[in-house]
């Protein structure tokens, strides 16, 4: 048996497939490892690395923003604010965007604004989860 796994963000969605063995996931209570007959689940997505195991042997990471899964009747559903695949990832992209924001969060939170610190905050997390992901598949 397969499932069916779709990552969506709000720009559309970034991958999905209808033949996945299992997929690993980093969620709020921990990673979880979800198989065909999973018991339906509602869960917190949390950022860092989501493994997708394929029937041909060979595993797909991508790194992921916060967010939310939804496990029903062998259908995954991540609704992340971001995802990218793996080999997508510039690193140099990443640690500069991530300077950037920290630079700005100082900025932000001096003048005390609430909305932006979030904001920044987001950006800076995304970009450690790609780092971290990244740094998982150059093991």
């Amino acid at each position: 048996m397969s499932l069916k796994l779709e990552i969506v963000t709000p720009e559309g969605i970034v991958w999905q497939n209808d033949g996945v063995l299992s997929v690993s996931i980093p969620t709020a209570t921990g990673r979880i490892e979800v198989l065909a007959g999973h018991v339906p689940l509602i869960t917190r997505l949390m950022a860092g690395s989501l493994t997708v195991a394929m029937p041909d042997g060979s595993v797909q990471d991508l790194a992921v923003d916060t967010g939310y899964v939804n496990v029903s009747a062998d259908t995954v559903s991540v609704i992340a604010q971001a995802a990218v695949k793996i080999e997508d990832i510039d690193p140099r992209a990443v640690e500069d965007a991530k300077e950037a924001a920290l630079k700005a969060l100082e900025a932000a939170k001096s003048s005390h604004d609430d909305t932006e610190v979030e904001r920044l905050e987001a950006i800076v997390r995304f970009a450690v989860a790609q780092e971290l992901a990244k740094s998982k598949r150059n093991k």
